[in-house]
């Protein structure tokens, strides 16, 4: 099955630069991806990124999946926004840092 995408951060009037992502997730998952794409707003989403969720049964003694994401030099135009989604219809937490120019 497949997620649903999820806007997760939108370019400031000047545009933004991306810092970090984290992913975590909100419950059990099975092996997957978390995907996400940059819209330029024109019909044109450009895939950019993937990130492989492990199967993880969390515990009191076993966290759930988590991953931190440092992307190298992205810069969104004006009004560009950041989509993500995870390849399985799984609960994910993602937080994408940043700051507008």
């Amino acid at each position: 099955g497949v997620g649903s995408a999820v806007l997760g951060f939108t370019a400031g009037v000047n545009g933004s630069r991306v810092d970090s992502i984290t992913i975590k997730a909100a419950a059990t998952t099975t092996a997957g991806m978390v995907r996400f794409w940059i819209y330029t707003g024109s019909g044109n989403a450009l895939l950019i990124l993937e990130v492989l969720a492990s199967a993880i049964t969390g515990s009191g003694t076993v966290a759930e999946f988590s991953s931190e994401q440092l992307p190298a030099n992205w810069v969104l135009a004006s009004g560009q926004t950041i989509y993500w989604a995870p390849h399985n219809a799984e609960q994910y937490n993602v937080h994408i840092r940043g700051g507008d120019y």
